[in-house]
Formats: structure tokens, C-alpha cells, sequence
């Protein structure tokens, strides 16, 4: 697998940690787990980064001037992006699509969103539902026509050239846990617009590591959002030129814990917005992570996942081998979006 014959832009400041998690492994009676803390630097950091370091490198080769992506209101990758145009001197345009309704003014001027025009973004809203890639192909027909040179970069970065950012993380976790005599049974991530989980199963099969991937499904159903991730599987194996394609079945999604998706009803107070009821931000799960190992699932969409992640694992207790329980949001716009938060 040789990713550098890929344009590509150094951004994240890696390799990021892969650290024990003994206090949860002790609150769960096993297995052994370990976190891959992906702090990767610009922007608060966050794992889109690293799609963008090959995204950005393409758009750079291609003489891009301007970046148009989009996201939800709060997008961590929109403001990740925002902040890497920033540092390559690119303009950025943000298209934020209102998923969710009945939020405070905060919701709406803080958090990411004030970090986004202050990173000197361009930001335009849209309704739920909008037809975004028309509206991106819009904005671009119309830079065009003024002599600029744009490109386009879908929600979360996830395309077959976004996701390389994860198979050469995939090499990383590979190096750190032969370099610690690491055995790894299993990988478990958030998968949400697909190209982490993407980058993951392709970078660990095409390293023939024999270490499968669990996504906890964070909007969709299970069969739709494996078939997703499938997809990209399949065009990402493409572009990296693997011999032997890589089987439908080693795509595996648990949405068990997805409820009505990841934007669903704070049972309190009947709102709409981003909570997962029992497992959204008054959830004890990510308080018990933040307390047992000084990490930060976020009080939304993340406390979801951790309580997908914990009950999937519990089968493993006695597992005589290590579980690398891969969290690769931080979430740190949280502390910025409202004083009751």
C-alpha cells in the first residue's frame, strides 16, 4: 500500500497516541482496552484532518484557490476544514445544513460556527433536506464564471481519497502495536459519513492484518449504513490498485444504539436536537469515560457511541487478548456553545 504516490499536505501532527485504558478495562471486567487519541492538531484536531492532508493535497495539484464543503451547523470537519484553508491561504465556503430544529440562538452563533468565521470562512445556511451537491455545484459554476478555481469536498470528507488519510492510519496503529508487542482483536469506531471506517477496513486488509472492524452506526440502520461503507470500500480499493478485493461481510455496522439516528428527542423535555435520549450528554457513560481515563466523548452524539461501544464489547471480557477501542472525537467545540452546557 503506497500512499505516497498520492499529492498530500502535512496537517496532523502525528503519529497520535495509542494509549491503555486500564480503569474502564477494570470497570468492565475486561477486556483490555486502548484508545487511539486522534489529536491531530489543527483546527482543536479531530480525525478529519487526516482525510484532508490528501484532500487538499489533490486540490492544491489541481491549482484550487477556493474549498467548498459542507456539514451540520456544528460540523467538527467543516470547521477543520476552515481552519487548513486558513493555513494554505485557500478561501473556504461553507455550505451548514439546519438538521436539526427548536435550538437555542447559541446553537447557531457559537460553538464551531463562531470558529468558522473567525478562521475566515465564507458561511451559508440551507434547510434540512436541501439538495446540498446541487448547491455546492452552484456556488462553484458562479466561482468559475468570476475566474477562481474551486473544489468541491464532500460532507465528513469521505470519498476514496479522503479515506487514504485512514488507511495510512491504519498503518500507524499497525507500527505502534508491533512496536508495544500489542496484540489487537478488534477495532471499534463511531461510522457516520463512512470514510474513517472505510479507511480503516481497507488500510488493515491490504496490510493483511487480520483485525476486523466494528462501526457503531451513529444515523442510519445497520444494512444501509454498510452498504454505504461498502461502496467506498470497494472505490477505495480501486484507487489504491488492490489485487484482491476485500468482502462484503468485512463491513460490519451495530445500530443498536443509534435510536431514531444521531439527531433524536431529549426524552425531558420533548426537544428535537442533538441528544440520544438514555445515551446523549446526561448519559453516565461519558461521564464514566471522562472520569475513569480523562478522555471527552462530548455530551451529544458521542455519549451514543461510547454506550455502543462499552456494551459491544462486554462479550470480550475474558478475552485473553487487547481490544483497541478507536475514538476519534474530542469534541472540544462543546465547552464554546452555550453557558447551561
Amino acid at each position: 500500500m503506497h500512499l505516497a504516490r498520492f499529492p498530500r499536505i502535512k496537517l496532523c501532527h502525528t503519529p497520535t497516541p495509542l494509549e491503555a485504558m486500564p480503569n474502564l478495562t477494570r470497570h468492565l471486567g475486561g477486556p483490555q482496552l486502548y484508545v487511539k487519541r486522534d489529536l491531530t492538531g489543527l483546527g482543536l484536531g479531530g480525525n478529519k484532518v487526516r482525510k484532508l492532508e490528501f484532500l487538499l493535497g489533490e486540490a492544491q495539484k489541481l491549482r484550487a484557490d477556493t474549498i467548498i464543503t459542507t456539514g451540520a451547523t456544528q460540523s467538527n470537519h467543516v470547521r477543520q476544514t476552515a481552519a487548513a484553508c486558513a493555513k494554505l491561504g485557500l478561501k473556504c465556503v461553507i455550505l451548514l445544513e439546519e438538521r436539526v430544529d427548536k435550538m437555542p440562538h447559541e446553537y447557531h452563533t457559537s460553538g464551531n460556527v463562531l470558529l468558522n468565521r473567525l478562521l475566515g470562512a465564507e458561511v451559508s445556511r440551507l434547510p434540512a433536506n436541501a439538495d446540498i451537491a446541487s448547491a455546492m455545484e452552484s456556488i462553484a459554476h458562479d466561482l468559475r464564471a468570476q475566474g477562481r478555481n474551486p473544489y468541491l469536498i464532500p460532507v465528513g470528507g469521505s470519498n476514496a481519497l479522503g479515506a487514504l488519510g485512514y488507511c495510512a492510519c491504519a498503518v500507524e496503529i499497525l507500527a505502534q502495536a508491533n512496536e508495544a508487542n500489542l496484540r489487537i482483536d478488534r477495532v471499534v469506531i463511531a461510522s457516520g459519513s463512512g470514510g474513517t471506517h472505510d479507511g480503516l477496513v481497507t488500510g488493515l486488509a491490504a496490510l493483511n492484518s487480520g483485525i476486523p472492524v466494528l462501526g457503531i452506526s451513529v444515523n442510519r440502520p445497520r444494512k444501509q449504513q454498510e452498504e454505504l461503507v461498502f461502496q467506498l470500500v470497494k472505490e477505495t480499493s480501486q484507487l489504491l490498485g488492490l489485487e484482491s478485493s476485500i468482502r462484503r461481510d468485512a463491513v460490519v455496522v451495530n445500530s443498536d444504539y443509534c435510536r431514531t439516528g444521531l439527531w433524536c428527542t431529549d426524552r425531558r423535555n420533548g426537544r428535537r436536537g442533538e441528544t440520544n435520549g438514555e445515551a446523549g450528554r446526561d448519559s453516565a457513560r461519558p461521564r464514566l469515560h471522562r472520569k475513569s481515563n480523562g478522555g471527552t466523548d462530548g455530551p451529544y452524539s458521542q455519549g451514543q457511541i461510547f454506550e455502543g461501544k462499552e456494551r459491544t464489547l462486554r462479550p470480550y471480557r475474558r478475552h485473553s487478548g487487547a481490544v483497541c477501542l478507536r475514538k476519534h472525537f474530542f469534541l472540544t467545540r462543546h465547552p464554546f456553545l452555550s453557558p447551561e452546557e
